[in-house]
């Protein structure tokens, strides 16, 4: 994993320079197979993304800090989830595979531009994308009333 992977990915404390960045209308380009993170899902996890499009890091001047941020805030979160039995994935790739024994892998689609939010997982629960971004309690709280989009598999 490139340094860059370990530090941009995320889902906390975006700063106005993303927020503007998601909100403007732009043409996405097809998203190619290789550009699929794949999460194996064995305990309770939020994984979480931070969609960076290819050449941003060479044409925004926001972008370090924004790095810098969700660097701060992952391991902050990290250790929270940790504290309650949750794992965190950080995925940088547009799109996501989720496996789950038991389970087809469910494939989302996080975002070709700069992005960033979350997905809750968990064994027999679908999983459920949350995009944009959260603060940390309210992670917290998601994680604790055991959120999902889906019913719990029987």
């Amino acid at each position: 994993m490139t340094t860059l992977r370990r530090l941009v990915p995320a889902l906390l404390l975006m700063s106005p320079a993303l927020v503007r960045a998601q909100t403007t209308g732009k043409t996405r380009p097809p998203i190619a197979h290789r550009d699929t993170a794949t999460v194996v899902v064995s305990h309770p996890t939020v994984i979480a993304y931070l969609v960076v499009p290819a050449g941003a890091v060479d044409s925004s001047a926001d972008l370090a800090v924004l790095a810098d941020d969700w660097n701060v805030a992952m391991a902050t979160l990290g250790d929270s989830l940790l504290a309650h039995g949750v794992r965190l994935a950080l995925v940088t790739e547009p799109m996501l595979r989720v496996r789950t024994a038991g389970r087809r892998d469910t494939v989302l689609v996080l975002d070709v531009g700069l992005a960033a939010g979350y997905v809750f997982a968990r064994p027999g629960i679908s999983a459920c994308l949350r995009r944009g971004a959260a603060e940390i309690d309210d992670v917290l709280r998601a994680v604790r009333a055991r959120a999902g989009c889906g019913a719990r598999a029987r």
